[in-house]
């Protein structure tokens, strides 16, 4: 067994520590961003501690790039990791514009994952995709007891540079 050298010491001991902190800037990034906006949101059930949130994008193919387009014609299923670019209304709501396989540059953007199985079952309908945020729900209204099966909101995500997570869940106002 060979002995290290003070050099070799202070690579090992510095690789892991700027490793953890490259891979703890965008989680840094997103906490400490101000910038928040708001979309639509369903649960399944109402807001408790444990309840999972979907926010469904409903697509149309025309809002698809034309190789994820081709993509949905070509094969029987698709499974990609997908990128949705949003327009940001004056009140600071988010609004699909398209989906793209590349990360955008200079636009909102997040991370989605388009999982479609059987196409044709898809054949004038809108496609399903869901968006990957996480979620740090400081505060959320909660329905009275109902025989709804999903429950509707209005979700305020922070966000910074590609990332977001829900904060707040709102009923809709209307």
């Amino acid at each position: 067994m060979t002995k290290l050298t003070k050099k070799q010491f202070s690579i090992a001991l510095l690789l892991p520590i700027i490793f953890a902190v490259a891979l703890s800037l965008p989680l840094w990034q997103l906490l400490s961003s101000t910038t928040t906006y708001t979309i639509e949101a369903t649960s399944y059930d109402n807001i408790k501690a444990d309840t999972y949130i979907d926010i469904p994008l409903h697509v149309k193919r025309d809002q698809l790039e034309p190789s994820l387009r081709k993509l949905t014609t070509q094969q029987n299923s698709v499974r990609k990791k997908v990128y949705a670019v949003f327009a940001v209304s004056h009140n600071k709501k988010l609004t699909l514009r398209h989906v793209q396989l590349r990360k955008p540059k200079d636009e909102v953007y997040l991370p989605a994952t388009m999982y479609l199985y059987n196409m044709s079952a898809y054949e004038n309908q809108e496609l399903p995709i869901t968006l990957d945020v996480g979620r740090a729900i400081n505060y959320a209204d909660t329905y009275n007891y109902s025989t709804t099966t999903d429950y509707k909101w209005d979700a305020t995500l922070q966000y910074a540079n590609g990332h977001a997570v829900i904060t707040e869940l709102r009923k809709p106002a209307h």
